[in-house]
């Protein structure tokens, strides 16, 4: 069941809630973004519920061909978050050495491109709609997806499957930058909070919303274990946040650099299943990054 938390405000945020078919309106979405101009976007109607469905269904036949990497345990049947493809941030069960394990990130980032797109075949292709969406709300930016020192991509996009019955525990994505997988991709970004992003490809029955509280990045406020760890239930029990829950096919476009957030416990017999990732301007504002 979903844990007790206080009410959600209603004010904590400057939100826009704005359809896709007028994001011309906002060119510099991304930097109002990453410069507090704005804290979460809505982007409704970012790909039909015919496509979300679509791919839902071959997902569910297992028409994916795509790494599945569960992030809490090895039994891929156990109540957690899962990924299909491989994701930039670190979990609980690949304990490889980080060089290998980095190896194999960037090997599965060049065939998730491919496979993502024959799970699109026939519908809108997830590329070239993700693309031109971030370069129009990027100043003209030209939207790309990175490689490090030696050419290598990251990952476009991960799928992300969280399971009835489980929770994505409190995070905040500024914390990722000093990680060791960032350490050739943080010097191409701008000096600024990484966004995040995400789609619904299927909501649950119910609870699975996206919650981002008021407690910021290094935020003086925080509640930190000896280890330096925040503590995500006092978070949580005691500090603000809005909840939101964004509709099949929408965008989710936020400072999950800048704000801690966490989804709540998936509810009902149908999984929270979603695409997405994080977004940076580049250092000389010219390109729009995104990866996962």
């Amino acid at each position: 069941m979903p844990s007790p938390h206080p009410q959600p405000i209603g004010t904590l945020f400057k939100v826009l809630d704005v359809p896709a078919a007028e994001l011309g309106k906002y060119p510099n979405l991304v930097a109002d973004l990453s410069q507090g101009v704005v804290d979460v976007a809505l982007i409704r109607g970012v790909f039909s519920t015919a496509t979300m469905d679509t791919v839902l269904g071959r997902i569910n036949r297992g028409e994916h061909g795509l790494v599945v990497s569960p992030q809490s345990t090895a039994d891929v049947e156990a109540p957690q978050v899962t990924l299909f493809g491989q994701g930039i941030t670190p979990n609980d069960v690949d304990r490889r050495p980080r060089n290998e394990s980095q190896a194999a990130y960037h090997a599965h980032a060049e065939e998730f491109s491919a496979l993502c797109r024959e799970l699109f075949a026939g519908v809108e292709d997830y590329e070239t709609r993700i693309d031109s969406l971030f370069s129009s709300i990027s100043g003209g930016a030209k939207s790309a997806v990175p490689r490090d020192n030696l050419g290598r991509l990251f990952t476009p996009s991960t799928i992300r499957r969280l399971s009835p019955g489980a929770e994505m525990n409190l995070h905040v994505g500024n914390y990722f930058l000093s990680t060791p997988a960032y350490k050739y991709l943080q010097p191409q970004l701008c000096p600024h909070d990484q966004l995040s992003f995400f789609l619904p490809i299927d909501p649950p029955q119910a609870g699975g919303e996206i919650e981002v509280f008021e407690l910021e990045f290094n935020d003086p406020r925080m509640p930190k274990r000896p280890t330096g760890d925040v503590v995500a239930a006092t978070v949580e029990a005691s500090m603000r946040f809005e909840s939101y829950g964004p509709g099949k096919g929408d965008m989710f476009l936020f400072n999950g650099g800048r704000f801690y957030h966490r989804v709540d416990w998936v509810v009902g017999p149908r999984p929270r299943w979603t695409i997405g990732g994080f977004v940076s301007l580049s250092k000389d504002f010219k390109t729009v990054f995104h990866w996962s």
